[in-house]
């Protein structure tokens, strides 16, 4: 069964946000978040591809896939039949938002004030 980070795809992508109308009353041009980070991690949160330094993806692997499976427990503790399938973190400084999957987990950290 393939998965949807199968071979640990790299994916690159700018979230948009809302657009609002200038003075004229057109539409302008969706602003967008810029993308800080990003790593791929296998099953028990060993990183596989990053753009971060050793030291920081380390850490962000090992917290996140713990915080992860904290967060997977938990919804299966209210509901058995139900699953984890995405994790968002906005802090003052980072969004992080986590995709797991069975065999590969997805982190993606931006700036969300840019």
């Amino acid at each position: 069964m393939a998965t949807s980070y199968q071979n640990a795809s790299y994916f690159r992508f700018c979230v948009a946000t809302e657009r609002n109308p200038n003075e004229e009353g057109n539409l302008d041009p969706p602003t967008t978040t810029t993308l800080t980070a990003s790593a791929s991690t296998g099953k028990y949160g060993i990183p596989i591809r990053t753009t971060l330094d050793n030291s920081t993806t380390v850490q962000y692997a090992g917290l996140l896939h713990q915080l992860t499976m904290k967060a997977r427990s938990t919804v299966r503790d209210i509901d058995p039949q139900n699953d984890l399938t995405f994790l968002r973190i906005r802090s003052k400084k980072h969004e992080i938002m986590v995709a797991p999957d069975k065999e590969y987990m997805l982190i993606v950290i931006q700036n969300p004030s840019e």
